[in-house]
Order: structure tokens, then sequence, then C-alpha cells
């Protein structure tokens, strides 16, 4: 299947990066999803560029604002050098909380 250029306009050898866009993992965060070509093309996660957020609301305020940001090419060339951990590795993971908090300590009001 061909690349849609539309959706993924940063080309990279393998594949193309999309605009960034709100995404979700473990937590919510701004990122690039990627056409990966192998296989006969698939989606997947691509990058992250910024830090987690509380919800998808303020991670679309922050995208919606001057949110300061790398370009995929750059992140690529970050992750490859190992400047970056490289989030699709799982590296990295959001401040959850305190891990002692037994669930039923969690106030739910």
């Amino acid at each position: 299947m061909a690349i849609d250029k539309v959706k993924y306009p940063f080309p990279t050898p393998g594949g193309a990066y999309s605009e960034l866009r709100v995404l979700k993992s473990n937590a919510w965060y701004i990122g690039r999803m990627f056409w990966n070509e192998e296989d006969g093309g698939f989606e997947e996660p691509g990058s992250r560029e910024s830090d987690y957020f509380a919800s998808e609301s303020d991670a679309r305020r922050a995208l919606a604002s001057d949110f300061e940001t790398r370009s995929c090419i750059e992140n690529d060339a970050a992750y490859a050098s190992g400047v970056l951990p490289n989030p699709i590795q799982g590296t990295e993971s959001p401040d959850l909380g305190d891990p002692e908090l037994e669930l039923g300590d969690v106030d739910h009001d």
C-alpha cells in the first residue's frame, strides 16, 4: 500500500511521519504517527515530542499553543544517536504517582 502523502507528509527512510497530534499510551502526549512501509505498510507510534499530560484537553491546549518541538527528522537523528531514548522501546514512562498506594487508598470522589 502506498503512503498517503497528505496524512504522512514527512518522508524518511522506511516510511513517513504525520503532522503533530495528540496521542495516548499510558498517558496523553503530543507526537507523530509513523507509516511503516514494511510488510505491506502499517501505522504505528512514531515519536513522542512532549512530556505527558494529565488529560486529553491539557494536551490539546498545549498543541494549540506555542508548543516548542523538534522536527521528526531531528528526532530520528537524536533517537538513532542515542541522545534521546526511543519512546517506542519503552525506556520512559509517565509518573503514575506513589507506587506504595493500594487501589483501596485512592479517593474516587
